[in-house]
């Protein structure tokens, strides 16, 4: 096992990060150690109301329960 555990990285979509995802891939099977993706988007400004969703808050902290 290497000096890491586990390693974050971080995407937006953009050339960069995608170039950088590859790399933290890269890194994280040399360095044998867990390796987390997040896609980072910026907030959602538009009219919630217009797709039926008014707090979305609600749903993000209560999760539909699955039977």
């Amino acid at each position: 096992m290497g000096r890491y555990k586990k390693i974050l990285a971080a995407i937006d979509g953009s050339e960069s990060s995608m170039h950088a995802l590859q790399e933290s891939f890269k890194f994280a099977t040399n360095e044998k150690c867990w390796i987390t993706v997040t896609s980072v988007v910026p907030p959602y400004v538009g009219d919630l109301d217009m797709v039926g969703v008014r707090d979305v808050i609600v749903p993000c902290e209560n999760p539909v329960k699955r039977p």
